[in-house]
């Protein structure tokens, strides 16, 4: 799936195709930040202590 806009898949479905093994999860602490590729699945878990702010840069 190539698209603008959702493609959303549900976990189960994701890990059915790739496994639970291939999962990374990406944390640190407050003012950290990565790169990602996001022609990839990927997702963000709910906040949970605190609201969170984001930049995003697109590029193409």
């Amino acid at each position: 799936r190539n698209l603008l806009g959702s493609a959303r898949l549900g976990d189960a479905e994701v890990r059915e195709t790739y496994g639970a093994a291939a999962e990374r999860v990406i944390e640190g602490p407050a003012g950290s930040g990565f790169l990602e590729d996001t022609s990839c699945y990927h997702k963000a878990l709910a906040p949970v202590s605190a609201d969170r702010l984001m930049l995003q840069f697109r590029y193409q």
